[in-house]
């Protein structure tokens, strides 16, 4: 008996060593990757390599203090805040220094900067600055010229501000109608909207309270006494901000992304295998009943043709999909691996590269797609643009990077339906596990063959 004992008790130890190997391997997901059907992370080609770091010895200035924002305007300029140092610095298309702008003329005196955390760029080359620790918006022309200062959010509406508000602004984003948008500590309310004049307008999508499963489960079985000293719903601010190309407000919460039309509704497509939410929890943290930490969104960006990345603090990685939900590509870790970050806050597009600001290296680093990245890329344009032929045949070529690409085979799907080839689309969704298209290709073949 005691033999069976000590049988039972080293299969039992197998088991639970095998589960937590398999929950080191989740965990230790390859920098390159994607999610499959089920949730398990796959190794994927890398999308993008480092191309450059910038720092303030490579710009031929004072070291970087703090960096925590990057903007890219129309015209190509970069803006950088180097927050700790008071200042934007202005590059030019190519990584030069132009311009430093630490001060600016206001009502006839020079004024500085407080700590200024965020930029935007609009289409009319204004740089709009959150200048957090001033409490205000700085509007300067792109060569650094004042135009106006936008103070805290003023109403005569009793309760529609926090009781104590002290304003400090971390976001700002502003539309081609010229209302702007602000994120602010402490602000539960959604975003912040002025308009056109700079005068508050009120609050626009409010994130919404949802209390997971659990939590409603102890509420309802807990005691009034238990319940009590449960943590309240509250509702959560968000922590990213972006406008895409049409106008549409991109931001992000926990691990949730949201976009917004003008009345502040969610019009989000998640028709992935999984809502846009970053690392996805797999079947062996459900095994093992564990939870690892989920992503964590603190910046976002809109990009051409409907994709749009964000960026995880948990562990330092991009997260990139394209406008109906598809994870398209991962990169990025934390360390000191190649091409890892040290601290990253905040990120931003030039064309198809990717700058990303790296608090911990006191730097801008930039990140250029390779030939696998390229090809995505180009097969979406192409498909945007009605070249269905043209995207099939580059996907064909994301393939060879990449075999366990379900999106690329849910791509040629989509171009050969939109062909007519109801056969063919149905063969490909079934290699991308795309259910929901295989059975429309289905619906359409079967009429046909009726």
């Amino acid at each position: 008996m005691g033999h069976l004992h000590r049988r039972n008790r080293i299969g039992t130890l197998l088991v639970l060593a095998l589960l937590l190997y398999e929950a080191a391997s989740a965990l230790a997901a390859p920098i390159s990757y994607t999610f499959d059907f089920y949730g398990n992370p796959v190794p994927a080609a890398r999308s993008y390599t480092m191309e450059r770091i910038i720092d303030g010895s490579a710009l031929q200035t004072t070291p970087l203090r703090e960096p925590r924002d990057v903007a890219v305007s129309p015209s190509g300029h970069l803006f950088l805040a180097d927050t700790g140092n008071n200042r934007i610095l202005k590059l030019s298309e190519t990584f030069e220094l132009v311009q430093i702008i630490d001060s600016f003329s206001h009502q006839g005196t020079v004024d500085t900067f407080a700590a200024p955390v965020a930029l935007y760029v609009t289409e009319h080359e204004r740089l709009y600055i959150a200048d957090r620790d001033h409490a205000r918006l700085v509007e300067l022309t792109t060569t650094g010229e004042f135009v106006r200062v936008i103070g805290p959010p003023q109403t005569d509406l009793k309760g529609t501000l926090p009781e104590g508000f002290n304003y400090r602004p971390f976001k700002v984003a502003v539309d081609a109608g010229g209302r702007i948008y602000v994120l602010a500590d402490g602000i539960y309310e959604g975003l912040i909207e002025f308009d056109v004049d700079g005068n508050f307008r009120g609050f626009l999508g409010a994130p919404l309270v949802r209390p997971t499963l659990l939590e409603r489960f102890w509420a309802q079985i807990a005691t009034k006494e238990q319940r009590s000293r449960m943590a309240l719903f509250l509702p959560t601010e968000y922590t990213a901000l972006d406008l895409d190309q049409r106008g549409f407000l991109y931001v992000a919460e926990k691990n949730e992304v949201r976009r917004l039309n003008p009345s502040g509704t969610d019009v989000l497509r998640r028709n992935g295998f999984f809502e846009p939410m970053g690392d996805v929890p797999t079947a062996v943290e459900h095994r093992l009943s564990e939870t690892i930490r989920p992503s964590a969104f603190v910046d976002i960006v809109a990009r051409e043709n409907g994709l749009y990345s964000v960026r995880d603090r948990e562990r330092g990685r991009i997260f990139t999909y394209e406008s109906d939900g598809h994870l398209l590509y991962v990169f990025g870790a934390l360390g000191n691996i190649k091409d890892a970050f040290g601290v990253p806050v905040a990120l931003d597009v030039l064309g198809e590269r990717i700058l990303v600001v790296d608090r911990g290296k006191s730097a801008l680093l930039v990140f250029e797609p390779t030939a696998y990245g390229q090809g995505i890329h180009a097969a979406i344009r192409e498909y945007q643009a009605g070249n269905y032929e043209g995207s099939a045949e580059l996907w064909s070529e994301v393939l060879q990077h990449n075999l366990n690409f379900d999106m690329a085979y849910t791509g040629i799907g989509t171009a050969l339906l939109r062909q007519d080839s109801f056969a063919a689309a149905m063969a490909s969704f079934k290699l991308g596990n795309n259910r929901p298209q295989y059975s429309a290709a289905f619906g359409l073949y079967r009429r046909d063959v009726i």
